[in-house]
């Protein structure tokens, strides 16, 4: 007769064994998971290292620090559990091997998007899922690789721009004041700007116009005639030419004193005396306006509009400008202090924006909002932001290149436009 006892002895030192294998398996496997994640965030940081913007790659760097951090605390946790008591990590082990296996997994998914995309790598797995399906949307074909700017030289920053730039098939391209100091117009903030002498809020808004409208627009009658004296620039002619030929290409601009206008005009009258020219592609090449014109005027009491290039004449309150279809005052139709943005234009900038594949920032301090945060809402949809600039801006971290120099000597060799 079997001893049924001895056989449930046997049995239970058996069951004992296997389970204690079994937990010193996912230890090990976990710690082998742990050590591979490692290994593929090293190597991923490595390859990475030369084809990110230093914005990218301290996102990039942050994210496989956190995921090292990770794999290396379970590694620990592993070889701790391969010496415990039998019966006592069953529970933890296997949360352990799926926890390890989806750190791993996560981090090999954000460097091969990185590899693709040269984008910006979210830092953690789960909350990067969301940004890579973003960042997967197509965008411009063949993305040449993007190095840090202090590895390469402007030649070559130079081509990558270019190309990032031409093989877009949807281009954004947003205007600062940068752009027309080079035409003599003051910059805004600038130690030479029109602002110097005065407090923007003397001038510059509703209640300000409501107490002494005469001096408001005596200042801008002044601000008409020395930007009415200057010249569109080789920037504004490039961008021009590139908006007028290029149907997918848009321009929006934070600046009132006309010159994308008249360099646009320039264009139109050069293209139409080659008989090249149509009224669409000159209308989609009007630039959105964000902040409105200092040529423009608008009814203080009913919805007029129109463009008005005429001295003023701010000698009494009875001579300034009037409104044709009700006599009311006339204001300048720009963008005051305190003022809301028209709702369709911005919405249009917005559109132009969230189906951009590159927006090209050029002379904007990236300070006034909420023109600055068009190119975050491009970056957002998965583009790709290119930045000019003379000097680094709250852009330059997001830009996946930024190009230093002065707009009228960067955009001409830019804005190629195909003969």
């Amino acid at each position: 007769m079997v001893d049924t006892r001895y056989i449930q002895v046997v049995g239970d030192e058996l069951g004992e064994e296997i389970e204690e294998i079994m937990e010193r398996f996912f230890a090990v496997a976990g710690a082998v998971a742990a050590l591979i994640g490692v290994t593929v965030g090293a190597f991923g940081a490595h390859g990475l290292r030369d084809r990110l913007t230093p914005a990218d790659l301290d996102i990039f760097e942050t994210g496989v620090r956190y995921h090292m951090y990770h794999a290396l605390g379970l590694f620990a946790v592993a070889w701790v559990a391969s010496r415990w008591p039998s019966g006592a990590t069953t529970i933890a082990g296997w949360a352990f091997i799926i926890g390890i296996v989806v750190f791993s997994g996560s981090l090999y998914t954000l460097v091969v998007t990185g590899q693709r995309r040269l984008g910006a790598v979210p830092p953690l797995g789960c909350a990067g899922l969301g940004r890579i399906a973003r960042l997967m949307r197509p965008g411009p074909s063949d993305l040449p690789p993007v190095r840090r700017a202090s590895q390469m030289d402007d030649a070559r920053r130079m081509d990558d721009a270019r190309h990032l730039v031409g093989s877009a098939s949807r281009l954004l391209i947003l205007t600062g004041a940068g752009v027309s100091a080079e035409s003599g117009v003051p910059t805004f903030r600038g130690p030479d700007g029109l602002w110097k002498t005065r407090r923007p809020e003397e001038l510059a808004t509703p209640q300000a116009f409501q107490a002494d409208p005469r001096l408001v627009w005596e200042w801008y009658g002044l601000r008409r005639e020395r930007v009415g004296a200057c010249r569109p620039n080789a920037a504004h002619e490039a961008i021009a030419r590139l908006t007028l030929e290029n149907g997918d290409a848009r321009l929006v601009t934070q600046n009132v004193d006309g010159l994308h206008e008249f360099a646009l005009e320039e264009a139109v009258a050069e293209e139409r005396s080659s008989g090249r020219s149509s009224d669409e592609s000159v209308s989609r090449a009007t630039p959105i306006r964000l902040h409105g014109s200092l040529f423009w005027t608008r009814c203080t009491v009913c919805d007029h509009r129109t463009a008005d290039r005429h001295p003023v004449d701010a000698a009494s309150e009875a001579s300034l400008p009037r409104c044709p279809k009700c006599q009311a005052l006339l204001r300048p139709d720009v963008v005051w202090f305190g003022e809301e943005l028209d709702p369709e234009i911005l919405e249009s900038a917005m559109e132009a924006a969230d189906a951009a594949e590159v927006c090209l920032v050029v002379g904007t301090s990236a300070l006034v909002h909420p023109a600055a945060s068009l190119p975050l809402l491009t970056k957002e949809s998965g583009g790709v932001v290119v930045e000019v600039n003379t000097e680094p801006t709250p852009l330059t971290e997001v830009a996946q290149l930024s190009l230093r120099g002065r707009s009228g000597e960067v955009l001409p060799r830019l804005l190629t436009v195909e003969p």
